[in-house]
C-alpha cells in the first residue's frame, strides 16, 4: 500500500468526522430546551439517535480523531 493513499484516506475520515460534527450540532439545536426531541416523552427518534454517541466515541477512539 502507497503512502499516498494512506495518507488520502486519513483526510478524508479527518472531513468526515468534520462533518458529523457540524451535523451533530444541528441535532443538539433540535433539543435545545427539550428533554427528548419529542418533548417531555422518549420516541423512536430519541432511542436511534441515542447510539450515535457511542458510536462516535468507538470511531475517535479507533481513528484518533476528534
Amino acid at each position: 500500500m502507497n503512502h499516498e493513499h494512506i495518507l488520502k484516506v486519513g483526510e478524508e475520515w479527518i472531513k468526515a468526522a468534520k462533518e458529523a460534527q457540524e451535523n451533530l450540532k444541528t441535532l443538539e439545536s433540535a433539543l435545545e430546551g427539550k428533554r427528548f426531541f419529542e418533548g417531555e416523552a422518549i420516541g423512536f427518534v430519541d432511542i436511534t439517535i441515542g447510539w450515535i454517541g457511542i458510536w462516535t466515541r468507538i470511531v475517535e477512539k479507533i481513528t484518533d480523531v476528534k
